[in-house]
């Protein structure tokens, strides 16, 4: 059996999920499969413009590395961009992934986190070339300095570090401490990466990540709706169907941009 998360704007392709727990059937080493990410407008910005889908992530998506500790480096470095939060997994490692976050993790920045590099430690991940997903862009950023200081305290991490270390030990046949001094320099790294980049941590009321993530992506949208008819050119017209299937999604559901920033 096979289990799956989907974020509040979030639209996961049904058929997707059912390649992606193929593959795993196939492929015990894995322990997660997803395939490629979309972002797509909300239902006023569709009024205004057109429906179209552009790629969220680029770089790349799976991580294959034969240790544990390479597929935690890749994860904690960047090297790997895919949002394993919201992959496909088996129904025993989903239950595992979130029983040991329950039991190290109690703020939200390292709740996601943490079962992210949980997922790397216990096997290699998969992205397929489908259409898995696209997410509905808000109008306000999530979080703030004063959060990501919070979520990424002294504790927090020494209580993620402890979590971590004993599944990694487990996975590599190393020392508990050697794998506690690998994930301690894997979050000092992660953390620094976030002080290198302030204008990521503006106040949310600046909007400043949506708005570089909007402008970043329009040309995009653009392109797209002029000869893709909205869809991508990495899925089109492989996935076009699902694509309309997606675009009738948003469009009949009429959600407003205060209803859809609640979520």
């Amino acid at each position: 059996d096979y289990a799956v998360m989907c974020a509040d704007a979030d639209f996961i392709i049904p058929t997707a999920i059912s390649k992606c727990a193929f593959f795993l059937k196939e492929h015990s080493e894995y322990s997660s499969a997803t395939g490629l990410y979309f972002s797509h407008p909300n239902f006023n910005t569709y009024i205004k413009y057109d429906f179209a889908i552009s790629e969220l992530y680029k770089g790349k998506k799976s991580a294959e590395h034969q240790t544990a500790a390479a597929r935690v480096n890749a994860y904690f470095s960047g090297q790997v961009t895919s949002p394993r939060l919201y992959s496909v997994y088996r129904t025993q490692t989903f239950k595992l992934i979130w029983t040991e976050t329950i039991k190290h993790v109690s703020d939200w920045g390292v709740a996601e986190t943490f079962p992210c590099a949980l997922s790397y430690i216990l096997g290699k991940s998969k992205n397929l070339p489908i259409f898995y997903a696209s997410r509905e862009l808000k109008e306000s950023a999530w979080f703030d300095n004063s959060l990501q200081q919070k979520w990424f305290s002294k504790e927090n991490v020494e209580k993620c570090i402890i979590g971590l270390s004993s599944h990694l030990s487990k996975m590599d046949n190393i020392r508990n401490q050697k794998s506690k001094n690998i994930l301690n320099e894997n979050f000092n790294f992660y953390i620094k990466s976030f002080e290198n980049k302030p204008e990521l941590l503006e106040n949310n009321s600046s909007n400043s990540l949506i708005t570089k993530i909007r402008n970043k992506l329009n040309f995009r949208y653009r392109k797209n709706v002029l000869f893709y008819k909205g869809c991508d050119p990495s899925i089109y017209p492989q996935h076009f169907d699902d694509f309309l299937k997606l675009k009738n999604a948003v469009i009949n559901s009429k959600l407003s941009i205060e209803e859809l920033n609640k979520s």
